[in-house]
């Protein structure tokens, strides 16, 4: 938003973002030392044993990956990971878990899948004018970030990432449609 429907409010306002990201300092300073912390580095290992654990089950079948459904059962065979973290669980990202289960294919049909989303999303964006503007960029704004959270959960065929791209679709949709009628009954009258 900062870059695009704000922008403005960003240049007329920039001493006092600026004055506010040094008062943030003390809380990035905190954030930094809680990330070495024993309870963060038990699960940063945890994460980085699943990568590597997906990493090698990507590598056995790098093209078509080893079947959908299959890394839970394959950190469930990794004896040292049940040892060390007990039951097995999902990677903690949707790249690591689609490029060990549904290999390169699966992940660039994936990525395909999402450029295109945001494309059309984009293109239709800018054919909005007024308020229904904002409200897109709100959403797309939710959208993005459905995605950007997805690089660390694996919730990418649940409501949670594909709800908000749905609610920006159908927006982008409707706002093109309606101006679009709007555009029509300007040139050609009441129909």
């Amino acid at each position: 938003m900062l870059f695009t429907v704000w922008r403005s409010y960003v240049k007329k306002y920039l001493g006092v973002l600026l004055a506010l990201i040094v008062l943030l300092i003390p809380l990035a300073l905190y954030q930094v030392k809680f990330s070495f912390s024993p309870t963060a580095t038990s699960s940063n290992s945890t994460r980085w044993m699943l990568t590597e654990i997906a990493k090698e089950t990507f590598f056995e079948h790098p093209l078509i990956g080893s079947g959908a459904g299959t890394f839970i059962w394959r950190v469930g065979n990794a004896q040292v990971f049940i040892i060390e973290f007990g039951n097995p669980m999902e990677a903690h990202g949707f790249i690591q878990k689609l490029a060990a289960e549904v290999g390169l294919f699966g992940l660039l049909t994936y990525a395909f899948l999402l450029i295109m989303l945001w494309k059309f999303a984009w293109r239709g964006i800018k054919q909005i004018s007024g308020k229904p503007n904002l409200v897109a960029h709100i959403l797309f704004a939710g959208a993005f970030g459905a995605i950007i959270y997805q690089l660390f959960n694996t919730a990418y065929w649940t409501s949670h990432l594909w709800l908000p791209i749905g609610l920006l679709l159908a927006t982008v949709e409707m706002y093109r449609l309606r101006e679009a009628k709007t555009r029509n009954i300007e040139v050609f009258g009441q129909a």
